[in-house]
C-alpha cells in the first residue's frame, strides 16, 4: 500500500496541461488548542504547479485533493540537508588531513563545495520536479 500525504487545494489557473493550485500551508502548532494565545502559529498560502497527466477535466475554483508520496519527504531532506553536509564534511577532512591546509582555506573550500552542490541541484531542478510531482484527485 502506498503511503501518501494529502492536502486540499483550490485550482487558481489552468494553462494547457499545467494547473496552478493554491494550498494553505499550516504550521504544526496551528491545530493546538492554545494557538489563540501564542504567536508561534502561522499559516501561509502557497501556489504549486501540477501537470495534468491523467487528462481529466478541471475548472478554475474547483476544490481538489493533492497528494505526494510520503517517502519523497525523506528523499528531499536527504538531498537538501544531509548530502550537502557530508559533501562539506568530506571537503573539510580532505583539506585538513590530506592537503594540510589551514582553517581559513578549508572553510572557503568547504563553502565552495556547497556552492557547487547547490548549483548542480538547481541545474537539475527539472528532473527533480518530475520526481517530486504532486498528483491531483478530483473530489465528488
Amino acid at each position: 500500500m502506498e503511503n501518501n500525504v494529502k492536502q486540499w487545494a483550490i485550482i487558481e489557473k489552468i494553462e494547457g496541461n499545467t494547473i496552478c493550485v493554491r494550498m494553505v500551508q499550516k504550521s504544526a502548532c496551528s491545530s493546538c488548542s492554545a494557538k489563540g494565545h501564542c504567536n508561534a502559529s502561522e499559516s501561509k498560502e502557497k501556489v504549486f504547479q501540477v501537470e495534468n497527466t491523467t487528462g481529466e477535466h478541471y475548472v478554475v475554483g474547483q476544490r481538489v485533493m493533492c497528494s505526494i508520496q510520503a517517502s519523497l519527504g525523506l528523499k528531499a531532506v536527504f538531498l537538501a540537508f544531509l548530502l550537502p553536509f557530508f559533501v562539506m564534511l568530506t571537503a573539510m577532512i580532505l583539506c585538513i588531513h590530506i592537503f594540510h591546509l589551514d582553517e581559513g582555506y578549508t572553510a572557503l573550500i568547504a563553502l565552495g563545495t556547497l556552492t557547487i552542490y547547490y548549483t548542480l541541484l538547481y541545474i537539475s531542478r527539472k528532473q527533480l520536479n518530475k520526481t517530486f510531482a504532486l498528483k491531483l484527485e478530483q473530489t465528488a
